[in-house]
């Protein structure tokens, strides 16, 4: 491999999910800490399932063209072809944002608002 291809990478310091998971333990620690509550438990729970399935919908509708195409999954790798299917036609890097839905959606299904804040602090970090 060129050194050219070696180095054509997202240039990641490490996996979006190293921060998404560090900012989740962080948000549920601030919510053990100081308690929060969001909005009304049936609605909230239901919001935040639903989040959650779209979550995992959406990151498989990133992977299966991403094997398809031969290309690497991990940001840091090479990228070895540009896809532009799928869940690729809604966002640029839909695994990312599958981890800021995911997160939002364990937020509301567990009724801590600190994990709200910690999305954003793992979304701001991430970008």
């Amino acid at each position: 491999m060129s050194q050219a291809a070696a180095e054509d990478n997202a240039g990641v310091i490490a996996p979006a999910p190293v921060f998404f998971g560090a900012a989740i333990v962080t948000g549920y620690l601030l919510e053990w800490l100081f308690p929060t509550r969001l909005l009304s438990f049936p609605y909230a729970v239901a919001l935040g399932v639903l989040l959650i399935v779209v979550s995992i919908t959406l990151v498989l509708f990133a992977a299966v063209p991403l094997a398809r195409a031969h290309t690497a999954f991990d940001a840091r790798e090479p990228t070895t072809q540009i896809v532009t299917t799928r869940a690729f036609k809604i966002s640029r890097n839909p695994v990312y944002l599958s981890l800021a839905v995911l997160q939002i959606g364990l937020a509301l299904a567990s009724q801590a608002a600190w994990l709200l804040l910690t999305a954003a602090a793992a979304v701001a970090i991430t970008h």
